[in-house]
C-alpha cells in the first residue's frame, strides 16, 4: 500500500501529542519497533517492548509520556498518553487510502424487490440481494454478494462485507458491521427427539443487533426459537463465534475467537469471553464477568467473577490448583520413598 503523510497529519490527531525531534521525511510506511525503517511510523503499545526503542531505525516513534530518553538524529519521538490509540487514529486516515468506497448507488447487478427501501446515500454492490419489504437507511456500505432477507432492517451508517447474511426479518442498529461470511438469523439448533429420531422445531424469533455492534468473520447468530436474541450497543465479537438461539448478551461485551455460547444463557453488560471458552445453555452471566480462554461454564456466575478451566473456578482457585498440579511428579516420588520405608503389611490386613 502506498501512502505519503507528513509529521502534522500526526500531530493534528489529538492535543496530548509531544514532539522531540525533527525529519522532513513523509510518512510512508507503520512497523513495529523491530521492523522500523526509514520513513516508517512506529509505537511502542506494550512495556515489554521498551528495550527495543533504542534500536529501532523509524522515523517517528509513538511512545508513553514518561519514556525516558532523546531520539536520533533525523528522527521524532511522538509522546502521547496512549500511543495504541493514536495509531488507531492514524488508520482511520489510511483506510480512506486502503479501502476507499464507492459513490452511492445500486450495483447493475445487484438484485433489490421492488418493496424494499434504499436510503440515501448508500451503496449497494455486486451480486447483493434485498429482500421483500427490507429497510436499508442512509449511508449503508454493502461490498458484494450480500444477502439481506424478506423484512429485515439495516441502520444508518453500516457496513456489511462480501458474503454477509442478514436473514428474514432480522434487525441491525445503526453504525453496524458484520465482517465477511457472519450469518445473522440462521436457525436455532432445537429438535424433538422420539424412538431415536430428531424432528426440527421451527425456529420463528429473530435477532437484533443494537448500535455500535461488530460481528467477525464467519461467526453465526442463530434467530430466536421464538422472540429474539439480541446483541447489547457496543459489544464486538470475533471472527468464528457461534451464539445459540434466544441468547442476550449486554452493552460493550467483548467476545473473542471461537466461543460458543449454548441458547438462552443471558450475559451482562462488559462481559468478557476470551478466545475457545464455552458457556452452556439457561444460565445467567453477570456484568463484568472475565471468562479465559478454554473455560467452560457450566453454573450462573455473579457479577464480577473471573474464570477459568473446566469447569470453570474461581480464577485465583485455578492457579493455586494448576501452580499444585506442576509438584505432583515430585510428590509422587516422594510417596513412592516414603512407601518404601513402611514394613510390609501382614497377611491379616485386608
Amino acid at each position: 500500500m502506498d501512502f505519503s503523510y507528513t509529521l502534522e497529519h500526526i500531530l493534528s490527531l489529538s492535543d496530548d501529542i509531544v514532539a522531540e525531534g525533527a525529519s522532513q521525511l513523509p510518512i510512508k510506511g507503520i512497523s513495529s519497533l523491530e521492523d522500523g525503517r526509514e520513513g516508517d511510523l512506529c509505537f511502542l503499545g506494550n512495556p515489554k517492548y521498551r528495550s527495543q526503542v533504542s534500536s529501532c531505525r523509524g522515523t517517528y516513534i509513538l511512545l508513553p509520556m514518561d519514556f525516558e530518553g532523546s531520539p536520533e538524529p533525523g528522527q521524532v519521538y511522538l509522546r502521547t498518553a496512549d500511543p495504541s490509540k493514536i495509531l488507531a487514529l492514524f488508520a482511520n486516515l489510511l483506510e480512506k487510502d486502503y479501502s476507499p468506497e464507492p459513490e452511492p448507488g445500486c450495483h447493475s447487478s445487484a438484485i433489490i424487490d421492488p418493496t424494499a427501501s434504499i436510503g440515501e446515500g448508500s451503496y449497494i454492490g455486486p451480486g447483493c440481494i434485498v429482500g421483500e419489504k427490507a429497510r436499508i437507511g442512509d449511508s449503508v456500505y454493502m461490498q458484494a454478494n450480500v444477502y439481506v432477507g424478506r423484512h429485515a432492517v439495516v441502520g444508518n451508517g453500516s457496513r456489511l462485507f462480501a458474503n454477509a447474511v442478514l436473514q428474514d426479518h432480522c434487525v441491525m442498529g445503526c453504525q453496524v458491521v458484520l465482517q465477511s461470511g457472519s450469518v445473522i438469523g440462521s436457525d436455532g439448533f432445537g429438535f424433538i427427539t422420539e424412538a431415536g429420531l430428531h424432528s426440527k422445531i421451527p425456529q420463528i424469533g429473530n435477532v437484533v443487533l443494537e448500535d455500535g455492534v461488530e460481528v467477525g468473520a464467519n461467526t453465526t447468530i442463530d434467530r430466536a426459537r421464538f422472540h429474539e436474541t439480541r446483541i447489547g450497543k457496543g459489544t464486538k465479537i470475533d471472527n468464528l463465534v457461534q451464539i445459540g438461539h434466544n441468547v442476550t448478551i449486554g452493552k460493550n461485551a467483548l467476545i473473542v475467537a471461537l466461543v460458543g455460547i449454548g441458547g438462552s444463557t443471558k450475559l451482562g453488560d462488559g462481559v468478557v469471553l476470551a478466545g475457545q471458552a464455552g458457556v452452556a445453555g439457561h444460565l445467567k452471566i453477570g456484568d463484568g464477568v472475565q471468562i479465559a480462554a478454554q473455560a467452560g461454564v457450566l453454573h450462573n456466575l455473579d457479577p464480577g467473577t473471573k474464570v477459568r478451566g473446566t469447569p470453570a473456578l474461581p480464577y485465583n482457585e485455578f492457579q493455586r490448583i494448576s501452580a499444585l498440579s506442576r509438584r505432583l511428579p515430585e510428590a509422587f516420588k516422594r510417596l513412592k520413598k516414603l512407601e518404601r520405608q513402611l514394613p510390609p503389611p501382614s497377611p491379616e490386613e485386608p
